[in-house]
């Protein structure tokens, strides 16, 4: 009876793992698309594509969630405190095992290539940024430099304006 209650377990985790799976692919496909919405600058799509994305974050919370359940069941069953993957090869089938062993492979190689292309958005944006911030600051003593020699009493003497804004 144990051993066909822990299989099931291990069954409902490895569904868990597959949907983590999916989930994660639609982020990847998410972050992808923001990368080319940043390259062509379409921000109002990237806002749309964001929204989506944490939508898919949701949803991964609540697999995350319930998956935690079945792993503190499977922990109370054999008196562990911490789910260890490798000490339960023994109490369930081979193929299982190595089924769930695949999917974590997969998870952890999905998520890996994901926080890559983040990291690309981020330092695409921070640049972009950066570019901005010279910019209004150049505006900001251009208009130092016009309101200067608006005034028509010291139209001719030089003036001597700080960059530092």
């Amino acid at each position: 009876m144990e051993k066909e209650n822990t299989t099931l377990l291990f069954q409902k985790l490895q569904s868990k793992y597959c949907e983590l799976l999916d989930a994660y692919k639609n982020i990847l496909d998410i972050v992808n698309k923001e990368k080319e919405f940043i390259k062509d600058e379409k921000f109002d799509k990237l806002n749309e594509i964001l929204n989506s994305k944490a939508e898919e974050i949701k949803k991964i919370e609540i697999i995350n969630m319930n998956k935690d359940k079945i792993e503190k069941e499977i922990c109370s069953i054999f008196n562990a405190r911490k789910m260890i993957f490798d000490d339960y090869k023994d109490h369930i089938s081979n193929a299982l095992f190595d089924n769930i062993k695949e999917v974590r492979g997969q998870l952890e190689t999905l998520i890996s290539k994901i926080a890559e292309i983040q990291n690309e958005n981020h330092d695409i944006l921070a640049k972009d940024f950066e570019v901005l911030k010279n910019d209004i600051g150049k505006l900001k003593t251009d208009k130092k430099v016009l309101n200067s020699y608006a005034d028509t009493f010291g139209q001719y003497e030089s003036r001597f304006i700080d960059k530092s804004y």
